[in-house]
């Protein structure tokens, strides 16, 4: 019989793929305690191992290039790393990704520094009725429902200023203090605006007064609004 060499043709990759990239989350972000997202790319059809703080926490596949998914590994508060390595189907490992800085902090609290605001029309008013504390990052303030529109609260330190055109019944407020993790807290305020004071005018001499022809009355009249307010006099 005759026999016939065979021959074969391996090709050996040895080429390591690209490090993989991080999107999500961002670069010294702030994250609510428990698990995230974390989103990225990397070669396709490579297999991409997430690490938080050092430690492998999943792997999950490139697919066309692209990847997203939540972590095992709950983020308590403080500060976190998370990278990636992209491994392609030869074995070849990538170095590292990028690594991504997070912050986690605790949610933030909300506190009812004045319970009843009293405000009267006309009159400026400034205060200040809930206090926001702790949480991640900055604290923003908002409120609901809408106060008057001659009122508006500052996003920044929850203060409630304007002078009030109209009377309000007393009426609950909400305030929602968010922090840049977007984790919330909530204290409410009662809200009156009363109508502008009656002044009250009083008399050194009360009752009818007579003067002589050429004379001098003097009758001192001494006047207050209750709340406090200017006042002008005329006579006629």
């Amino acid at each position: 019989g005759t026999s016939a060499a065979a021959s074969y043709n391996w090709n050996v990759d040895t080429v390591a793929p690209n490090p993989p990239v991080v999107t999500v989350p961002a670069n010294n972000a702030f994250l609510p305690a428990g698990t995230t997202t974390v989103t990225g790319t990397a070669e396709a059809n490579s297999t991409v191992s997430i690490y938080i703080d050092g430690a492998l926490d999943k792997t999950v596949s490139a697919g066309s290039g692209s990847w997203t998914t939540s972590t095992t590994t709950s983020l308590s508060a403080g500060t976190h790393s998370i990278k990636a390595q992209a491994t392609d189907a030869a074995g070849n490992v990538s170095a590292d990704s990028n690594v991504q800085s997070v912050t986690v902090g605790s949610a933030p609290s909300a506190t009812t520094a004045q319970a009843n605001v009293s405000g009267t029309v006309g009159a400026a008013l400034n205060v200040t009725p809930v206090t926001g504390s702790g949480g991640s990052g900055t604290l923003t303030y908002s409120i609901s429902p809408a106060l008057p529109g001659s009122l508006s609260i500052n996003g920044t330190t929850g203060a409630i200023t304007g002078t009030p055109s109209a009377t309000l019944a007393s009426t609950s407020y909400t305030v929602t203090v968010t922090d840049q993790a977007t984790q919330t807290a909530s204290a409410t305020f009662q809200l009156t605006v009363n109508p502008t004071p009656t002044p009250v005018l009083s008399f050194a001499t009360p009752g009818a007064a007579s003067v002589v022809l050429g004379g001098t009355l003097t009758n001192a009249a001494t006047s207050s609004i209750p709340g406090g307010g200017a006042i002008s006099y005329s006579s006629d």
